[in-house]
């Protein structure tokens, strides 16, 4: 297995998209919240609407803490 390093700003975010092989997973969606210094995930769902058209949105899974442990000093 293979570590893929993502590199993103307060205003980006990183979308996880897995459509080959024998399985396909849902996308996700992966915001660094800087408002309150949290990791954001979520996962895209289909629903249909009531014509029956799918229609796709996001779904937050889970908030995470993301301040790093150590303490930045100056110097």
């Amino acid at each position: 297995m293979q570590d893929i390093k993502v590199e993103v700003g307060s205003h980006n975010r990183a979308v996880i998209d897995k459509l080959f092989g024998p399985l396909i997973f849902c996308r996700l969606r992966v915001t660094a919240e800087a408002k309150n210094c949290e990791w954001v995930i979520e996962r895209e769902r289909t629903q249909q609407d009531e014509e029956g058209n799918d229609v796709d949105f996001w779904e937050e899974v889970v908030r995470i803490d993301g301040q790093e442990s150590i303490s930045f000093r100056e110097g």
